[in-house]
């Protein structure tokens, strides 16, 4: 994704995306938890 984007910014770009996407995952994982249990 890097190699994408060579912009010296765009670190913090994929920092925010990568832990926006944690984020995601987890929410999903609760909702899937609760839902099935």
């Amino acid at each position: 994704m890097g190699s994408a984007y060579p912009r010296p910014h765009t670190t913090t770009n994929v920092f925010i995306i990568n832990s926006t996407h944690k984020l995601i995952n987890y929410l999903l994982q609760q909702f899937i938890s609760k839902t099935f249990k």
